[in-house]
């Protein structure tokens, strides 16, 4: 297991790190380890199960589908080998392999994706947002803001203002533990109401389904 500090002018982020203080906050996340080499994959592999999720972590790139830096629902050893080996192979096509850190393994987790994230704005001081996640995020633009810290009651509202609030009633047989994801929503408002050296944060995508709301990616801008 490793640790990376990644930098892109104020942009960091650390693969370990960031992770554990997610937990310290009271944000959620399935089983994930950063690993380098193909022999750590296999054993770390072991520690989660499949199917898998595993991601390049490159330096001055926080978005990682931008450069093909993601596989997802690995189901195997061979697959998992495999994956990584083209996703390297991509980064030499690109020439950034020199800005390849490692992989981090993750559990696969399945539901409806939104993005928590939070500001420190000039005016209205901290903020905290809740949006349609996922690669679409900036597309749709499907957001709610509020001033941090909030209380459970403006998490709901935030929910309802969104074109898409009603994925939070369950959506085509997906279930959503609405509970969790207000909590979610609260505990993110108190980290950039809090945390003063932190600019931006973005948690995204959160994968929200019966069982609760997992943080699966992270991005911070700090001070």
């Amino acid at each position: 297991m490793f640790w990376t500090l990644l930098e892109t002018s104020t942009v960091f982020f650390r693969s370990i790190n960031h992770w554990r203080s997610q937990k310290r906050w009271g944000l959620k996340h399935r089983g994930m380890f950063s690993v380098r080499g193909k022999k750590v994959c296999k054993i770390l592999r072991k520690k989660i199960g499949y199917p898998l999720v595993i991601k390049a972590v490159v330096e001055g790139k926080t978005h990682k589908t931008e450069f093909g830096g993601v596989a997802i629902d690995i189901g195997n050893e061979e697959e998992l080998i495999d994956k990584a080996n083209k996703i390297v192979g991509r980064l030499k096509d690109m020439g950034i392999y020199d800005k390849f850190a490692g992989f981090v393994l993750q559990e696969m987790v399945s539901g409806i994706e939104v993005i928590i994230g939070g500001l420190r704005d000039e005016k209205f001081g901290p903020l905290v947002m809740l949006g349609v996640g996922g690669i679409f995020v900036e597309i749709m633009r499907d957001i709610s803001f509020r001033i941090a810290p909030i209380a459970r009651t403006d998490a709901l509202e935030m929910m309802a203002e969104l074109k898409a609030g009603r994925i939070f009633e369950g959506f085509r047989g997906r279930g959503v533990n609405k509970d969790e994801i207000i909590d979610a929503i609260v505990r993110a408002s108190r980290v950039i109401a809090s945390m003063e050296r932190i600019k931006e944060m973005e948690f995204n995508p959160v994968i929200v389904n019966e069982e609760g709301a997992f943080v699966v990616d992270a991005r911070f801008v700090l001070k």
